[in-house]
């Protein structure tokens, strides 16, 4: 590319630059609404398909749930039925602190912050102050110093919510059609 010499070269080549400035912002215009319109036709036409589906799955969810949970004794001492095309689970998700009734996070505070300074309870309170939610439920756990039954005192309980998860057999349905790679 060859030097500019002079104020007339100068203007012309910023004129050119402006050009290709707006020219460059107009095509990535027109690229991003012709991205958009494809992407709005795409999804018009997968929508209504991935809609049903997704209705489709949730009843059938519902109903695994349902018979599973009405047929617990068949799911064994690891809470997991294997299918040919999957296996229907029942899991423990994680450990949490719940209010009992009629408490409040205040009332709880309150709570610990009226045992003495001296009190085991002073290490589950931060500073802020704050419940230290995390503590307590690392020290309740089975062979924590801090067994569940005594967190009535401050209003608490540790609660742990049981998940239904289903697991399919991608391999399986492989074998019965072209969908799968």
């Amino acid at each position: 590319m060859e030097a500019l010499k002079t104020k007339e070269e100068a203007a012309e080549a910023l004129k050119q630059y402006a050009h290709k400035t707006a020219l460059m912002g107009a095509t990535v215009a027109a690229r991003n609404k012709a991205a958009l319109e494809a992407e709005q036709k795409l999804k018009d036409k997968y929508q209504p398909v991935i809609l049903t589906l997704s209705n489709e799955l949730t009843e059938i969810e519902r109903k695994l749930e349902a018979w599973a949970k009405a047929n617990r004794d068949v799911f064994g001492k690891e809470q997991s039925l294997e299918f040919s095309y999957g296996f229907l689970k029942f899991r423990l998700g994680q450990r949490k602190l719940v209010m009992l009734a009629r408490w409040t996070e205040e009332k709880v505070l309150k709570a610990l912050l009226a045992f003495p300074v001296t009190s085991q309870w002073q290490e589950y309170i931060r500073r802020e102050p704050e419940i230290n939610k995390r503590k307590l439920l690392e020290e309740t756990k089975e062979g924590g110093k801090l067994p569940e039954a005594k967190l009535r005192e401050i209003g608490l309980r540790v609660d742990r919510e049981e998940k239904f998860t289903i697991e399919t057999k991608p391999e399986m349905v492989a074998n019965d059609c072209d969908l799968m790679p």
